[in-house]
């Protein structure tokens, strides 16, 4: 399918509805070839073919066959083609990837310029299986700058594994005969079917199957007749076509397959069935559902912006504004970068920015302005001709000044300067435009308060004077909450009062964006709570962006994956939002969120499983105006939404337990209940909740009645893990009832392990025991609570780590090595813990401030509590584990420090460590000493214990005792256990 990285701008206004897509044609002597045809003001395209996978390390070859037909007004054509072939990386992968590096392989150098006889084309590469994806794009440019002036032919693409078997597979394409494969509900969808089949016979028996994309189960399978076609064989698989009319009964986003002989044939096709759009009442919880829009950035470079444009993923200008409005979204954020709007000092241009405002606003979409975009009025620097300088270039060396972190510019611009873009903004856009927001994260990378607040008071006076209605929302914080980046005190402490300037407050809620992320409750609520502490008053709440809502079952895994979100994770990020208060969200990226990233049989990307499930969230929400929550337990969100005039309501209910539970219930009277998708249930009573909302439909007195009167049987009762050290084997249970109580697990015979009772204090206790390690590996228990059974499972054995004990004197303490050869010895002497290590260092440089790691030093991870929380590896977060980090300094800072310690749970917490520094001959040595006091062992005084080496200028993995590559300050199960 084609990515439009760079068309004229014109075809806006010209080819609103025109899908510029690719398409199939027939080619003598060839059969079936992929064309991408001629189109005036066409630039620089993004030919991409589907993710693929490798089945090991080794190499592969790519190759496919290309040629250019006759160009028009032009003696010769000016196509050139350029190869990218890379992996999507894994997220915890460090170094960060880049172009060379090792684990992210890429085909560099593939280019040419087909010409217009079919010409073959290969290259071979190395690739590695790192259990992500890999993708082939055809970058396809001009030779000379102007428009591409001839169409495109490609074949035989094919991505060939070199060290192993390769056999030509079978195929299919199913074809739905909407151009964007989305049907409304009870629509008759009508799909073109063509296979090519180890096959000979006339006629071929096959199935067409349904395949739900949220979780893979199979939801309708269709026999499907196909005739051989009069084409030749090639690769001896013959050709065969079909067609089939489905009703559209069931709502939902679906894969397409073909199934011969049981045997599923690899498939291409997606199709979505949707609700109708709905129109919701500002301010109302529907109408808070919304997007940013991210067509307008500087892809096309800075001398292009105003006669080019970026359409991405979407294939027609018109869909732009109308998948968003199916996806129910009803506000999008428009980034107003000052660059594309002031385009010569003092003139203005609505062309760039403009046209996406009115896309949305005819479609319902109500558009709302992020001023100047930007960080602040903070960019990296790209100089004073910088093409890709996303600001004005003509204000560089005037009022755009270095700032004193590296590689950042601000653009200083005088209120009257200032005054003058923003005027320009309330005159063009303020018809259409109610909602303005103040800067986009000024927090990072740290514009100064002091200075945002002179904008922010004056944008404030500016606004209310032209409209008193127009709305400011201001702070902008991102990721500021949970992990004290600090903008929001350093705003109250330049001005407690500066609330009275805004009407919300925006903020951005990164790594927390549900209530339930990698095994962490509540960060959501947890974020917001903290927000809301900062404020001398109380604003509404605007989350203006979060493009990586991260899934509950299946958390995305790989760079380029984090904007695929699920829907489970779309729908609870709206509803965990909402059940805070949150007045409006326009979390993700439209353009890469609303559809998906593989390119669908109809040439085009299609309508992601996420915008199929704001589609049906906001046709649940129609009418609805008022949210009251209903508190279940820690484990469980719930609420119910209520009309205007109280009459209808609408429930919902999740259960955040990896395992969820059954719903018990014999209450059902004048209810209707729904899937995430808006398919009805039958009934409640003995269906499975798990991440994906249940809906309610009823008056809000039947709701109520029903949440009063339902059980929620958690699946799993509690969950075992297993840790083995000195020959004992640790078990830790962890709480799933969501309420104290006690619980008794018995294990089978053949573990040799007793019946264990377990008691936990509250609903996020846990409780660990100890015993010999027993030989059977294999321990399955069942749990009971006052005679009930409670369901089973398995014990989770945790990874193994190395292991040593504290002894008494430093006499009797092991010499440890760590990955690069420093020596350290940990010992007790009755009140604290000791260590010792040896360092070699040609040159000793401190640190110039009080973050001590940046000048040569030894810092100590410690885990008091190493068996406790063993679902929970991340540290930091909104609900942090009481894990340490000291830092000694292998020589006095230049502000004086030596020591610095880290409650990752107390921010008052402070230290009585201590350290003795010695110069030698080779480096430096330390004598470090900790009051147990300070870091008390939980149990049976055993603690996890990480040591690394922090060495000035050094990238990479630090050097540590573990030899882990990991952020020993943010993960914690590879610590070695003392």
């Amino acid at each position: 399918m084609l990515t439009l990285n760079r068309i004229d701008r014109n075809l806006l206004k010209t080819q609103p509805d025109t899908f510029f897509t690719t398409e199939t044609v027939l080619e003598k002597g060839r059969g079936r070839v992929l064309l991408v045809p001629y189109r005036p003001g066409m630039y620089d395209l993004s030919l991409i073919c589907g993710e693929m996978s490798v089945p090991a390390d080794g190499e592969v070859e790519v190759a496919f066959d290309a040629k250019v037909g006759k160009p028009v007004g032009a003696d010769q054509p000016n196509i050139r083609l350029s190869a990218d072939f890379r992996c999507y990386a894994p997220l915890n992968i460090k170094p960060a990837p880049n172009w060379s590096h090792k684990s992210y392989p890429v085909l560099g150098g593939f280019s040419t310029t087909p010409v217009t006889e079919w010409k073959h084309f290969s290259r071979k590469v190395k690739v590695i299986n790192v259990g992500t994806a890999y993708v082939m794009t055809l970058q396809i440019r001009s030779t000379d700058g102007k428009a591409l002036n001839a169409p495109l032919y490609i074949d035989n693409f094919r991505m060939t594994f070199l060290n192993g078997k390769n056999d030509y597979p079978e195929e299919a394409s199913i074809v739905p005969d909407h151009a964007e494969a989305h049907y409304f509900k009870d629509e008759t969808m009508n799909f073109r079917i063509a296979a090519r089949l180890n096959a000979n016979a006339e006629t071929e028996k096959t199935e067409l199957v349904f395949v739900s994309v949220h979780d893979n189960a199979v939801r309708k399978v269709l026999p499907v007749t196909l005739k051989k076609d009069s084409e030749a064989p090639q690769n001896g698989l013959t050709r065969y076509t079909g067609a089939i009319a489905v009703p559209a009964d069931q709502f939902g986003a679906f894969k397409l397959k073909l199934r011969r002989n049981g045997k599923e044939i690899a498939s291409f096709g997606d199709v979505s069935v949707l609700h109708q759009p709905v129109d919701h009442k500002r301010f109302s919880p529907g109408w808070s559902i919304g997007m940013n829009e991210h067509s307008n950035i500087i892809y096309n470079g800075y001398q292009n912006a105003t006669h080019t444009t970026y359409f991405g993923r979407y294939s027609s200008w018109s869909s732009v504004g109308r998948i968003a409005r199916l996806a129910g979204m009803r506000n999008v954020r428009i980034w107003g970068r000052w660059v594309l709007i002031e385009r010569e000092p003092g003139k203005f241009s609505p062309d760039v920015i403009g046209p996406a405002i009115d896309e949305y606003y005819k479609n319902g979409v109500e558009p709302f302005f992020c001023i100047a975009a930007g960080m602040g009025l903070l960019f990296r620097d790209q100089g004073p001709t910088g093409e890709t300088a996303d600001y004005p270039l003509f204000y560089y060396g005037k009022y755009i000044k270095k700032y004193p972190r590296p590689g950042i510019v601000m653009l200083d611009a005088p209120l009257d300067v200032y005054g003058r873009y923003l005027d320009y903004c309330i005159r063009t856009w303020g018809d259409k435009v109610k909602i303005w927001e103040m800067f986009n994260e000024p927090g990072d990378p740290v514009m100064g308060p002091q200075q945002y607040l002179k904008y922010l008071k004056y944008t404030y006076k500016a606004l209310k004077e032209k409209n008193k209605d127009y709305l400011l929302l201001g702070n902008g914080n991102t990721c500021d909450v949970g992990y004290d980046k600090g903008w929001c005190r350093r705003l109250s402490e330049a001005d407690p009062d500066y609330v009275d300037y805004v009407d919300g407050i925006a903020f951005h809620p990164y790594h927390n964006s549900s209530d339930y992320e990698k095994n962490i409750y509540g960060l959501y609520s947890a974020h917001i709570k903290e927000l809301r502490s900062t404020l001398k008053k109380q604003k509404p709440l605007c989350n203006t962006e979060c493009y990586y809502i991260v899934g509950a079952r299946n958390p995305q895994s790989a760079i380029n994956t984090q904007e695929r979100i699920p829907a489970e994770a779309a729908q609870r990020h709206y509803l965990d939002g909402m059940l805070n208060g949150v007045r409006l969200a326009a979390a993700p990226n439209g353009n890469t969120s609303l559809l998906t990233y593989d390119p669908s049989s109809t040439g085009m990307r299609v309508m992601s499983e996420m915008s199929v499930a704001t589609n049906a969230l906001s046709f649940m929400l129609k009418d609805m105006e008022k949210l009251d929550p209903v508190p279940l337990n820690p484990f469980m969100r719930a609420g119910i939404f209520k009309s205007a005039d109280g009459k209808q309501g609408v429930g919902f209910v999740y259960d955040l337990r990896p395992s969820g539970s059954t719903v018990k219930t014999e209450n059902e009277s004048g209810l209707q209940f729904f899937d995430l998708f808006g398919n009805r249930i039958a009934k409640a009573d003995g269906t499975t909740l798990s991440y994906e909302p249940l809906y309610i439909k009823g008056t809000p007195e039947c709701i109520a009645e029903f949440f009063k009167s339902v059980r929620f049987i958690p699946k799993q009762s509690c969950r075992v893990f297993g840790r083995v050290l000195g020959g004992r084997l640790y078990l830790t249970a962890l709480n799933s009832f969501g309420q104290p109580g006690t619980i008794m697990t018995k294990f089978a015979p053949e573990t040799g392990l007793p019946n264990i009772q377990f008691a936990f204090k509250d609903a996020d206790d846990d409780s660990t025991v100890s015993f010999p390690l027993p030989a059977n590996s294999q321990l399955s228990y069942r749990v009971e609570s006052n005679g009930a059974e409670l369901g089973s499972g398995k014990v989770e054995m945790t990874a193994s780590v190395p292991e040593f004990t504290i002894p008494a004197a430093e006499n009797e303490a092991k010499e440890l090595t760590l990955s690069r050869g420093t020596k350290a010895k940990v010992w007790s002497d009755g009140t604290s813990l000791k260590i010792r290590t040896n360092v070699k260092a040609a040159k000793i440089t401190p640190a110039g401030g009080e973050s001590l790691w940046e000048g040569d030093a030894v810092e100590l991870f410690i885990d008091p509590a190493p068996f406790s929380k063993p679902d929970k590896e991340v540290i930091i977060s909104t609900n942090p584990l009481n894990c340490f980090q000291y830092v000694f300094a292998a020589a006095p800072s230049k502000t004086g420090s030596s020591v610095l310690a880290i409650s990752r749970t107390d921010k008052a917490f402070k230290t009585n460590a201590a350290v003795k520094q010695t110069r030698t001959a080779d480096g430096y040595s330390l004598e470090i000493s900790i009051p147990w006091t300070e870091i008390r062992p939980a149990y049976d005084g055993v603690i996890g214990l990480e040591i690394e080496v922090a060495r000035p200028g050094e990238t990479g993995w630090k050097e540590s005792l573990s030899g882990v590559k990991a952020f020993a300050f943010k993960v914690r199960s590879h610590y070695p256990l003392f």
